[in-house]
């Protein structure tokens, strides 16, 4: 994590700001870099699952597809609905209510990055 983003420490935080992040770098680079950041956190990233050269193809193909000109439902909005769930399922028992495997916990991060 590069330390230009303090904001990425709190990421699995209810006090994570993503606005913060905004300010600091491009628009089309927030849901790339939360989504990375955010599979990094669930060791989500570089496994058996997908590829880190995968994982940020699919993410900056998601962040290009929203509309910049849309003014709500855009990809920092997906970043942040995304970075909402991860709080979620990091600080309840979730896993064990639904019996999710690690499986099921990346598809629906993955997915809720591009709901809209």
């Amino acid at each position: 994590m590069d330390d230009n983003y303090e904001e990425l420490k709190m990421i699995s935080t209810l006090d994570f700001n993503i606005f913060n992040l905004k300010k600091k770098i491009a628009y089309n680079n927030v849901l790339s870099l939360m989504g990375y950041t955010m599979m990094q956190t669930l060791g989500l990233a570089n496994n058996k699952i997908i590829s880190t050269k995968r994982l940020e193809s699919f993410l900056n193909a998601v962040s290009n597809n929203y509309k910049i000109t849309t003014f709500y439902h855009n990809s920092i909005h997906g970043a942040d609905v995304t970075q909402t769930l991860l709080v979620f399922c990091l600080n309840s028992n979730v896993e064990e209510i639904i019996e999710t495997t690690v499986l099921d916990l990346f598809g629906i991060i993955l997915s809720s990055f591009g709901y809209d």
